[in-house]
């Protein structure tokens, strides 16, 4: 049996559709959770998406064991990318 991928998505913007559609075309590939700073942004998400919402990344990672962090932010919030990678042992993409 093949293991399943595990992703979470940190940012819920117009591209993270994008990524989470290609997500679904992963072969055993699973979104579990998603996270955004602005709470309505972040359920109208995780609705459409039917996985949990959170507007707390660290929230997120403790309650999903996930094996993927999606980060798809916008250029201004790219300094908060290393502090999220440092304190977490998830493999991430930004």
């Amino acid at each position: 049996m093949d293991k399943k991928i595990k992703f979470a998505i940190i940012g819920c913007g117009r591209v993270a559709g994008h990524h989470a559609r290609s997500m679904a075309q992963i072969k055993n590939g699973e979104l579990t959770a998603v996270c955004d700073l602005v709470k309505e942004k972040a359920e109208s998400f995780g609705k459409e998406f039917g996985v949990p919402f959170y507007v707390s990344y660290n929230e997120m990672l403790k309650k999903h064991d996930v094996d993927v962090v999606n980060i798809i932010h916008q250029a201004a919030c790219i300094l908060h990318t290393p502090r999220i990678s440092s304190q977490s042992t998830k493999n991430m993409w930004s």
